[in-house]
């Protein structure tokens, strides 16, 4: 196995929305769901609808900061890989270890990204026939570093895969990719 370390520098801002409030068992989706099944609700209900959808959006490492999974780097590397025709190989082949901690301006405390209001993004989105208003954490300016696994068995050489890389950062990472998320890549070592 070959390892290469390669710098994600983003051209369009990140959405990122975890999917740990399609966990019943989750705690912040019982919070969610006691607050959306009120009837009626007020302005401070919304504002707290709002804040957990948010935060249970985030991805957090054990250090409590935003990252980006590993597993989603790798699902983006792949989507990468069959635009060059090589979707089954990158699968077989590349492996990201660890979670990529991302870099950003601002404060990295949860608490402290909520109360700046820089890192929300408030759309409408379908959900069934009607359309709603959805909270989702948002990095305008970011980047993050990532060490990749690959098998030369497999994945032919390292231009092959910086070939790959490069396919992903113009198809995105992440939510409503390609219009966000997309990114450069630079190799490290």
């Amino acid at each position: 196995m070959h390892e290469t370390c390669i710098a994600i520098t983003g051209v369009a801002p990140l959405i990122v929305h975890n999917g740990r409030l399609a966990d019943p068992l989750d705690p912040m989706t019982r919070q969610l769901a006691e607050l959306t099944g009120k009837r009626k609700k007020t302005l401070e209900d919304h504002l707290r609808i709002s804040r957990v959808e948010w935060e249970g959006g985030l991805y957090l490492d054990d250090d409590g900061e935003p990252c980006l999974p590993s597993e989603c780097i790798e699902a983006t590397l792949v989507a990468g890989a069959k635009r060059t025709k090589q979707g089954r190989d990158a699968k077989a082949g590349i492996v990201v270890p660890d979670h990529a901690k991302l870099v950003y301006d601002g404060p990295k405390d949860v608490e402290a990204m909520w109360k700046s209001g820089k890192f929300l993004k408030r759309n409408g989105v379908r959900v069934g026939p009607a359309r709603v208003i959805r909270s989702r954490p948002i990095f305008h300016a970011w980047s993050t570093t990532v060490r990749i696994v690959w098998d030369p068995d497999v994945i032919r050489d390292e231009p092959d895969l910086l070939k790959i890389c490069e396919a992903a950062g113009q198809m995105g990472t992440c939510e409503w990719r390609p219009r966000f998320g997309r990114f450069e890549v630079r190799k490290i070592s």
